[in-house]
């Protein structure tokens, strides 16, 4: 496996949940996981790399709306990970206990770990939780924006109330 420029840590800040697999090819490429004490945070999982003793992944720390706009091909996984301010490297033995854990800022990920710059999620490609996931998001994340939305118009009224007073 290629060596990593970032800063080695002993464990992640937070608990990992997984919640299902995007991609699957023989086993998984890319997998949803949640933190057990904030579900609201989601990460991705990416498998970059193996030898005869660990499996490495990528992780990355997502929004909701990142992660619809992936899972609605508005947004690449290549353009997720180059604006993510790290990421986490994770060498994982085959019985899934971390042997290893990098922090890496995103200027030094190894260019062969890097997704291509074309790398939408194609529908052929995407497992069916990755399609739950989508509708269950496509609902949401309109409704989170409009609550956000009507917040905002009623902070300008409010503003302009108390300029007048």
């Amino acid at each position: 496996m290629r060596h990593l420029n970032g800063i080695k840590i002993n464990r992640l800040d937070f608990i990992p949940v997984h919640l299902g697999d995007l991609i699957y090819q023989e086993g998984p490429i890319l997998t949803h996981f949640s933190s057990k004490d904030n579900p609201a945070d989601h990460y991705l999982y990416r498998w970059t790399d193996s030898d005869s003793e660990c499996n490495r992944w990528m992780v990355i720390r997502v929004t909701e709306k990142q992660l619809f706009d992936l899972l609605t091909r508005q947004l690449s996984l290549f353009h997720l990970v180059q604006h993510a301010p790290f990421a986490y490297f994770l060498d994982l033995d085959h019985a899934l206990q971390a042997k290893q854990i990098y922090l890496t800022p995103v200027s030094e990920i190894p260019a062969e770990y890097f997704p291509t710059q074309d790398s939408v999620l194609e529908e052929n490609q995407i497992e069916p939780y990755a399609l739950e996931l989508r509708s269950k998001l496509r609902y949401k994340i309109p409704f989170d924006l409009a609550i956000q939305k009507a917040l905002a118009e009623l902070l300008q009224e409010y503003d302009k109330v108390e300029t007048i007073v």
